[in-house]
């Protein structure tokens, strides 16, 4: 409850959409939100955040992906990414003079943190798992979880999710309108959310996938830590693209796409990604 708390040190106003708006009218990007359903799912399920997920979700898919590293198999933990940023002394993106820093997941010579849990009471800390964020999860295994979502809740004849739990996450719960200004669109690049995934409307030097192809894309980006990556796909002609960079020499914000809010990496790897699938729209 301490992110929540007006005045408590981890409080941080800029994640929170003015106190007159309400959901569903006025949009503010928060990955904080995520915690809170991490603790709602402890609170109802008993269970920790980590292992309950592990259990109802990527067990029954065959995943060894986890928010929690030390439960993860040996030979799935010995593959886990490091991410990097390049960054001179004072912790400055520095392409000419600065070193490859690790930012993430530096695990030296096989040593993975373990953190004994068993005095932790489930519902407490929502965030003590990373909800937001902390899944280590491969691209392959990225690629089983957007089959799931392209067939329905389904994956290899196990219904993982309920068909209207699919449909329900995929309708739009917030649109950008630009006369009402009713949030914060993030430089044309959030545009309409459902609960949970981001909603592509391909409006150019904004949300664009690729330059010349409107795709009628749904998923979500990511970008923390060094990492650039997203996973989007169309449930309806079962078309998808995955990509995952693990760490820039420069900074993003230095090097910009030219035909949307994506940054230059992520651009060309969407159009090689789209070029190469040859999508037919």
């Amino acid at each position: 409850s301490a992110f929540f708390t007006e005045g408590h040190p981890c409080y941080n106003p800029d994640c929170w959409a003015p106190k007159e708006e309400v959901p569903g009218i006025y949009f503010q990007y928060c990955n904080m939100n995520y915690c809170l359903l991490g603790q709602m799912i402890e609170r109802v399920s008993g269970q920790r955040f980590d292992q309950y997920m592990t259990e109802h979700l990527y067990g029954p898919m065959g995943l060894t992906c986890s928010f929690n590293v030390a439960e993860m198999p040996d030979d799935a933990r010995q593959h886990i990414g490091t991410l990097y940023r390049k960054l001179n002394n004072a912790g400055e993106c520095d392409p000419a003079n600065g070193t490859w820093i690790s930012q993430c997941d530096d695990f030296d010579k096989g040593y993975y943190p373990f953190v004994d849990y068993s005095d932790y009471v489930p519902g407490t800390n929502g965030s003590l798992f990373g909800p937001q964020g902390s899944l280590r999860v491969s691209v392959r295994e990225l690629c089983q979880i957007m089959l799931m979502f392209l067939g329905g809740g389904s994956l290899g004849g196990a219904q993982i999710l309920k068909p209207e739990t699919v449909e329900r996450m995929f309708t739009p719960a917030w649109t950008y309108d630009p006369q009402l200004k009713n949030g914060n669109n993030y430089n044309r690049m959030m545009n309409c959310y459902g609960m949970g995934p981001h909603i592509f409307f391909n409006i150019p030097m904004g949300d664009r996938i690729v330059k010349d192809q409107v795709l009628p894309f749904e998923g979500h980006t990511a970008c923390a830590y060094g990492l650039l990556g997203g996973m989007l796909f169309d449930r309806k002609r079962g078309n998808g693209l995955i990509y995952i960079v693990a760490g820039t020499g420069s900074d993003p914000e230095q090097y910009p796409g030219v035909y949307s809010s994506f940054y230059g990496w992520e651009e060309t790897l969407l159009t090689a990604g789209a070029e190469f699938a040859d999508f037919s729209y």
